[in-house]
């Protein structure tokens, strides 16, 4: 179960809904942490007073974020973060997974992308050139794995990521 404050949260600074909270199965963990289910265990993002966080399981290795998926095997999108993977999925794009940091494609991710014709990755856009040179790098690493069925999507120089989209 997710708190009115958290829905509010989401809503306000995400433009996510509760309908896809549900869908996602977000839930609180207290006043001040929700909980991603992952297929391989729980991320949890602190989302009270300061500087924002995120925690899971010493050692896990998340996968591919991702809700309720269509039956299509033509296309998906990769996305960048939980918030992204939700907004877009609301946004009626349901073949979308996220990643849950920027170097989160491996070859046990890129065998589940793999299944798809093309797959549309949409990385952040940070004007930090270090962060800018490491989204290159894992743009490059995701292009080694999947070949020519990854089509770069560049957002616009003045927006961050698909929730700011």
């Amino acid at each position: 179960m997710i708190t009115e404050s958290h829905k509010n949260w989401f809503e306000t600074e995400k433009g996510i809904t509760s309908d896809t909270l549900t869908a996602f199965g977000i839930r609180s963990e207290d006043a001040d942490w929700v909980v991603f289910p992952y297929e391989a265990g729980d991320k949890k993002r602190y989302i009270g007073p300061g500087k924002r966080k995120f925690t899971s399981k010493a050692g896990l290795k998340l996968g591919l974020y991702h809700g309720p998926l269509e039956d299509t095997k033509a296309y998906t999108f990769l996305v960048e973060g939980e918030t992204d993977t939700m907004r877009l999925w609301q946004e009626g794009i349901k073949n979308v997974y996220g990643t849950p940091g920027l170097f989160g494609v491996d070859e046990p991710e890129a065998n589940i992308l793999n299944q798809y014709d093309t797959v549309y990755v949409v990385l952040d856009n940070d004007a930090d050139y270090n962060v800018a040179a490491k989204a290159e790098k894992s743009w490059q690493k995701i292009r080694s794995l999947l070949g020519s069925k990854a089509r770069r999507v560049t957002l616009p120089d003045n927006v961050k990521d698909v929730v700011e989209f």
